[in-house]
């Protein structure tokens, strides 16, 4: 797999120069997760990227009953956990791998210490491309739930008439 490659898909490394980027790979720590196991645990502190080099893996997450509920499938070439790069807020799923997996990590505090070395202006543009991307997000999620929240309403009325 083509790490640089991969990188370059990733939303909110978009503000990031090619010879950026490179040197980003290079902050990349191979890890390994076996059938069954965690690569990230609901609730947990640690921050950082996730990019799965090859295997599959389940995210899950726990729901008001304490039942967990899949989520999705992530499969070779995907990558998670991005938003933790800028947040430290706890882990929000649980991912498990469904087959042995090759990881590769990029820890957040890693990548804040990079970022402090380059040009000022290319920092700066990278976090304005991250927020834009965030801010994407957050418009995207809120225009799902008005619009699921809508289908509820509509689904409860048209039952109790």
């Amino acid at each position: 797999m083509n790490l640089l490659a991969v990188l370059e898909t990733i939303s909110v490394l978009k503000g990031l120069k090619k010879q950026t980027l490179e040197q980003v790979a290079g902050l990349a720590e191979a890890r390994t997760a076996v059938a069954g196991s965690s690569i990230i645990l609901q609730g947990e502190p640690t921050r950082g990227l996730f990019v799965l080099a090859d295997g599959v893996a389940s995210v899950f997450r726990t729901d008001l009953e304490g039942q967990m509920l899949r989520m999705a499938t992530l499969e070779t070439g995907a990558f998670f956990a991005e938003l933790s790069l800028f947040d430290p807020a706890p882990r929000t799923v649980t991912i498990m791998a469904e087959t042995t997996c090759s990881l590769l990590h990029i820890d957040a505090t890693d990548l804040e210490a990079y970022l402090l070395k380059i040009p000022e202006l290319d920092r700066c543009a990278f976090y304005q491309i991250a927020a834009a991307d965030i801010a994407s997000r957050f418009r995207d999620l809120n225009m799902d739930y008005m619009v699921s929240q809508q289908m509820l309403w509509k689904q409860a009325l048209s039952k109790s008439t």
